[in-house]
């Protein structure tokens, strides 16, 4: 059971391992720092995050920014790699503590860290002033071991939320998936639309795509679907349906070997690869003979296989 505290009110009842970071994406890096931390805790600690949240931000969002994961999808992740303890306050109640106060009060006191796991380019304290030297250096005179992750690598790439943000805004999600260990996700509750993918016999749903998260290339995607009963393979197209006229980004997904009503339900797509772009077709019977070709590519590529 993961618990979950949002305030620096917080204290810990019993010694933590601590992985300390922003963790905005859970990607193989973070995943590496958070892996030490819980293997470090063995059977006298608590596995511990420290990350906190951003609060305030606006909806409009350029090229390659945004958010990769939601909150929810972060404790989940979380729980998966065995934290179970999350401290994740407004950045701003601890943004002006110096590098010393952050260690002694948050680190020592409210979390009882025994053991704390950062990354190799972990900054902390009032304007970024702590790095892991000054870290070191506190935990040492503490009492506190530290242990600092060095960078990751993927194929000769360093894996970074700023590299796999840049990715998922190209269209590139199943090079960013390698590099988050996860495929990049769209969640929400099905939303009703106009219809027109019934009318073709291709039924849809909508998901309403967050403005806070990054925004993937407009196009059309494999998709994997999460729904309450099961899960299935879907085709997804991210973006504003062109031909038809619809002026808020959305994943509109035809869900391959499912038919019924899912309006008002729970529903979570997986972006797995890039099929094509988003296109503004000369009619719907043309947009209709397009869709065909892409629910033919679809199968014959999940052909034999499970979502």
């Amino acid at each position: 059971m993961l618990e979950i505290a949002t305030t620096l009110q917080f204290c810990s009842l019993q010694p933590t391992s601590v992985a300390l970071g922003f963790f905005d994406g859970i990607h193989l890096g973070h995943a590496a720092v958070i892996s030490r931390a819980v293997s470090g805790a063995g059977q006298a600690l608590r596995p511990a995050v420290f990350t906190f949240t951003v609060q305030g931000g606006d909806g409009s969002k350029k090229s390659g920014q945004g958010r990769i994961i939601t909150e929810q999808r972060k404790h989940q992740l979380l729980q998966q790699l065995g934290v179970q303890l999350v401290l994740t306050p407004d950045f701003s109640e601890f943004r002006g503590m110096s590098p010393r106060r952050f260690v002694q009060q948050v680190l020592c006191q409210q979390l009882q860290a025994r053991r704390v796991c950062c990354g190799f380019d972990f900054h902390f304290g009032k304007n970024g002033a702590g790095n892991v030297d000054t870290l070191g250096a506190l935990c040492a005179e503490m009492g506190v071991e530290l242990s600092v992750v060095g960078e990751v690598r993927l194929g000769g790439e360093e894996i970074s939320s700023t590299s796999i943000r840049r990715l998922i805004a190209a269209g590139q999600v199943s090079r960013a998936a390698q590099m988050l260990g996860h495929p990049y996700q769209v969640q929400g509750t099905v939303q009703r639309g106009n219809q027109l993918g019934r009318t073709m016999q291709f039924p849809t749903i909508n998901l309403p795509i967050d403005p806070q998260m990054v925004l993937p290339r407009f196009g059309v995607y494999l998709s994997r679907v999460y729904l309450p009963g099961g899960r299935y393979w879907g085709i997804t197209n991210v973006g504003v349906k062109p031909t038809v006229g619809s002026a808020l980004p959305l994943a509109e997904t035809n869900i391959l070997g499912f038919s019924g009503d899912l309006y008002g339900q729970p529903a979570t797509v997986e972006l797995l690869d890039f099929l094509r772009p988003e296109q503004k077709f000369s009619s719907v019977q043309a947009l209709y003979d397009q869709v065909q070709k892409d629910v033919q590519t679809a199968r014959r590529t999940f052909a034999g296989r499970q979502p």
